[in-house]
């Protein structure tokens, strides 16, 4: 008897698994310089938005603590990392 879940296909597993370099960027093609700072501002972001959720901080209570607006809160919240540089992101 098959399990619910087993349709009796099995899916393509033509893939190479292989190592990470560290930085996702770099492993999906990105230029050295561009992965870089991609992952600086991934983990600039990522920890803002710790601070914000350990504080449990509203955007508004968020954008008054960093002295920045509210809908800069909600880009960051949304990962919208193209808004960000990274010199922003460490003021």
């Amino acid at each position: 008897m098959r399990n619910s879940r087993d349709s009796g296909k099995r899916a393509n597993r033509d893939f190479e698994i292989i190592d990470s370099s560290g930085n996702v960027f770099a492993d999906l093609g990105f230029p050295a310089e561009e992965a870089e700072n991609f992952l600086a501002r991934t983990i600039f972001m990522v920890e803002i938005k710790k601070v914000i959720r350990e504080n449990g901080w509203t955007q508004a209570e968020a954008a008054e603590h960093l002295d920045v607006s509210q809908p800069r809160i909600s880009d960051l919240m949304h990962g919208r990392i193209e808004k960000f540089s990274v010199d922003m992101l460490m003021k």
